[in-house]
């Protein structure tokens, strides 16, 4: 059973979700990179503005996992593996940018292969080209 709803919002997510990743594979959401853009961002608004932008994208992120592993878990249960792929290429971003490399490159890779199973090629080599920049960002020395 196909669910066209829920793959264009999974689809819209990952396309807004993409640009994004690689910053956070580079410096990651918990590691100092993200840390002195924080304490710059205090610093430069003392009234507390930035840690409330701060507040909420990191609500917006775990509003993103949820959605994403609830889709997931829909799909595995319908046996939709059009959707399956969809969910995790949304969820392997989301886990990008919360810190989770690993799981992030893990669900962008069975997505990849699902995306394989159910014919969609372009699918899939974008999910391939994604895990390739990815990896070789991750296997880079860090920026002086």
């Amino acid at each position: 059973m196909n669910h066209p709803t829920i793959r264009i919002a999974m689809l819209a997510a990952t396309l807004t979700a993409a640009p994004a990743v690689a910053l956070a594979v580079e410096s990651g959401p918990a590691g100092p990179g993200a840390e002195r853009m924080g304490l710059l961002a205090q610093a430069a608004d003392p009234g507390g503005a930035a840690a409330e932008v701060q507040r909420r994208e990191r609500a917006r992120m775990d509003q993103t996992l949820a959605g994403s592993e609830a889709a997931l878990k829909k799909a595995r249960e319908s046996g939709d593996k059009a959707a399956e792929a969809d969910a995790l290429a949304t969820l392997g971003p989301a886990y990008l940018l919360s810190g989770r490399a690993d799981e992030g490159l893990d669900a962008l890779r069975a997505s990849a292969d699902l995306y394989d199973q159910v014919g969609d090629e372009a699918s899939a080599q974008r999910m391939r080209k994604l895990v390739a920049v990815l990896e070789q960002r991750q296997a880079a020395p860090p920026a002086p």
